[in-house]
């Protein structure tokens, strides 16, 4: 899943599916999926960092487990650390950068991501459109 921070008002906000654009509190930072649940449409100021859906799952079994005495040696009332896997996108086209939110609610969430770039990017990690 990829989620979304704001540098502005420090809110993090995850991505949805169903073509529906998600904004921080401040409403500076906005994003949404296109149709094929990998390209996201972010606007410029958001920080895009992704964590991987099975490992987060298997650290809060893991924590589910130890809360219902599952697993044996832990010891009640001491932090215990449990790990998953987080990244930040760096296949280019992966995200789309646009101007503000207007512009990422106005995207088709059927286009295709193989979008001609009007604006090439020496950043890997943002593909920015002329739009």
């Amino acid at each position: 899943m990829k989620l979304l921070f704001c540098p502005h008002c420090r809110d993090t906000v995850s991505m949805t599916h169903d073509n529906f654009t998600r904004t921080c509190k401040c409403g500076k930072v906005a994003g949404k999926y296109l149709k094929d649940k990998i390209t996201a449409v972010v606007t410029k100021d958001a920080v895009v960092f992704g964590v991987d859906n099975n490992s987060f799952l298997n650290a809060l079994m893991t924590v589910g487990k130890v809360l219902h005495n599952d697993i044996q040696g832990f010891e009640e009332g001491k932090r215990y650390d449990f790990f998953f896997t987080g990244w930040i996108p760096t296949v280019p086209g992966e995200v789309i950068v646009v101007k503000n939110t207007a512009y990422v609610r106005a995207t088709d969430y059927y286009q295709e991501k193989s979008w001609i770039s009007q604006n090439p990017t020496t950043d890997i990690n943002e593909v920015s459109y002329g739009i």
